[in-house]
């Protein structure tokens, strides 16, 4: 597989125009909504004041923070990836209610018979700011007496952590030759055909709620909404078509003229234990797992027991990079898991020694020649031939 050319079957449908994106999705009675946002980078919000764009005609409704906290299990989107090293009070709130923290933060929301009513509405919503002083950029964050981002924190830090490999210090008093530079890391987004949309349908016959998303995480849109609604996990069905994870897995089947099993992973509450579920036939049959990451090693090691648990002869594992924090080793070496194959993005020589069922597949030659072909402006592409 590796330097061969893979054929990207999703191609045709977008290429011609009949890929069905959330904008495609129009249902009957399908109304509208639009979202106030702040224009402060930091404030206060004192008041909020609906009465006008309630009034006007084609809304149905408005929402802020106070009127929806009646109907949810918590204020705040929740955690998908709980850690100890993040802070329990990061994530952002539903809507903002007594303070925004930067531009665009979305305080209040108004649904509508059509877009346009919408977005009229959201601009007559009065909001009363008290503006605190505010920072811009991660460098001027975290100088000294630097405004905070969020009030009531020590400090604008998210999170501490370290990770080592071998004696760094040692390494430096030692070597030929030392350089120091300073390297400046951009955020990381994706760039989606589409931008961030949903649309939803409620079956009053079984009570039952589908949601189109356009979403790479449908797993984990649908555990934020158990978990801050408090519903039944069955009666919630989260749909992203034409993008996500599944997609690729099914290329991957494809290429090598294999099925498609699908592990869906979730949390029924935050501080539960994740519960696996397998969708699709597993028994008598070698698995492969493909994921860009391991860290901790909790998710694949519970994926491959519930894998066998359903009757898989075996299950391999291949993984993009190999994090290994903590004591994934150990968790994989005493797992199901029948070989985990990395790539040497990262140095794990000194953890895995002796483990048998972990494999280093060398990639930094490849890496290597492809940035030096960056770098001298030619062809990339052909390292794929």
């Amino acid at each position: 597989m590796i330097g061969e050319r893979i054929k990207r079957i999703e191609d045709p449908a977008l290429l011609r125009g009949a890929a069905v994106f959330v904008d495609d999705i129009h249902l009957a009675g399908m109304l509208e909504v639009a979202f106030l946002r702040s224009s402060h980078p930091h404030a206060k919000i004192l008041s909020i004041n609906t009465t006008a764009a309630k009034a006007k005609p084609g809304v149905r409704a408005v929402y802020t923070l106070e009127d929806l906290s009646p109907h949810l299990q918590m204020d705040r989107l929740p955690l998908q990836f709980p850690t100890t090293a993040f802070r329990p009070d990061v994530t952002p709130w539903l809507l903002a209610g007594g303070e925004v923290c930067h531009v665009g933060e979305a305080i209040a929301m108004v649904v509508a018979d059509t877009r346009y009513i919408a977005e009229d509405a959201v601009t007559v919503i009065d909001v009363d700011y008290d503006p605190l002083p505010s920072v811009a950029g991660c460098a001027a964050a975290f100088a000294k007496n630097a405004p905070q981002v969020h009030e009531g924190r020590d400090d604008n830090v998210l999170v501490r952590f370290g990770q080592s490999y071998g004696d760094a210090n040692d390494a430096f008093a030692n070597a030929e030759h030392v350089f120091r530079e300073r390297f400046v890391q951009h955020r990381g987004a994706a760039h989606p055909i589409e931008a961030r949309g949903a649309v939803a349908r409620y079956d009053e016959m079984n009570g039952s709620t589908t949601l189109w998303s356009s979403t790479q995480m449908s797993h984990e849109v649908r555990s934020a909404i158990v978990q801050m609604f408090g519903v039944d996990e069955g009666r919630i069905r989260v749909v992203a078509p034409d993008v996500g994870g599944t997609e690729r897995a099914r290329a991957l089947g494809k290429l090598l003229n294999i099925g498609l099993a699908i592990v869906d992973k979730r949390r029924p509450k935050p501080g539960k234990s994740q519960v696996m579920n397998v969708i699709g036939d597993v028994k008598g049959k070698t698995c492969l797992i493909v994921d860009d990451i391991i860290d901790s090693g909790g998710t694949i090691v519970n994926a491959a027991k519930a894998l066998k648990k359903r009757g898989a002869k075996e299950v391999y594992v291949y993984i993009t990079h190999g994090v290994l924090s903590g004591d994934a080793v150990k968790k994989i070496k005493g797992s199901v898991i029948k070989n985990l194959v990395i790539t040497d993005t990262i140095d794990n020589n000194n953890k895995i020694k002796g483990v048998k069922n972990i494999e280093v597949l060398p990639i930094s030659g490849l890496m290597g020649e492809a940035i030096k072909r960056i770098s001298n402006s030619t062809s990339v592409s052909d390292l794929f031939k």
